[in-house]
């Protein structure tokens, strides 16, 4: 067996996860500013519409002229709400030979700092996030995953910056299977890539709920994989177990 064949048969099956609400219990943008800025909060309020890589990149200016330093904003990322049994989500998925990806709006150095923080590094293969990186002087940029010139194409409700379904349909093309786990409405886009063989995984609470069991529950059945509903990591880890 040649080793592409090993990492083929070791790699089946991909678990993708949402960051915020899903992996953290928070929204990370405004816990960021609640620990650092807390006036911001109308400001995110104000701009909740805009492409959430560019909401970040203009509260990020405003932390910066304000003289927040690149040391505190690391620390407060370093303090997402976060429920430890999802480790052991980790170490189930690890054990059973799949892989782990972040798809999220958030940015890649709040997801990198933030597992950091957890020791729990090594435990991801892959993030599809809004890239994310540091000035000399410490300002942080946020740029959008997808950029205009090369738009993503979704149709949908998905942001211009970022199409979750389109993170799962190349996601799809390396694995056997996927498991993708979200809370918000805009997780809808890619569940609806996932197959019969797939698993959504949708947590109870959140806009994902709102839009599938209260407002437009009939788009439950554009989804080909089956929906599991989850309220907590211990809930999380039962549905996962018993799909692998």
């Amino acid at each position: 067996m040649t080793q592409q064949q090993q990492q083929q048969q070791q790699h089946k099956f991909l678990v993708a996860l949402d960051f915020d609400n899903t992996l953290i219990d928070c929204d990370s943008t405004s816990h960021m500013m609640e620990q650092l800025a807390p006036a911001e909060s109308a400001t995110i309020d104000a701009f909740w519409d805009m492409p959430w890589n560019e909401l970040n990149d203009m509260l990020f200016a405003k932390l910066y002229a304000a003289g927040v330093s690149k040391d505190a904003i690391i620390r407060a990322m370093r303090t997402f709400a976060f429920n430890p049994d999802m480790l052991q989500l980790f170490a189930l998925v690890k054990e059973r030979g799949g892989d782990i990806a972040v798809v999220s709006d958030a940015n890649t150095v709040f997801i990198t700092e933030f597992f950091a923080s957890q020791n729990a590094t090594h435990f991801i293969s892959d993030t599809a996030s809004n890239p994310a990186s540091w000035t000399t002087d410490g300002r942080l940029h946020v740029a959008p995953r997808t950029n205009s010139t090369t738009p993503h194409g979704c149709t949908s409700t998905c942001p211009v910056n970022l199409c979750k379904g389109f993170e799962v349909g190349q996601y799809k093309t390396q694995y056997d299977r996927v498991l993708f786990v979200g809370d918000g409405e805009r997780d809808f886009c890619g569940m609806s890539k996932l197959g019969p063989r797939d698993v959504a995984l949708g947590r109870l609470g959140h806009s994902l709920e709102s839009l599938l069991i209260e407002r437009e529950p009939q788009r439950v059945h554009e989804l080909q994989a089956p929906l599991l509903w989850w309220r907590d990591a211990g809930e999380l880890i039962t549905h996962v177990s018993q799909a692998l």
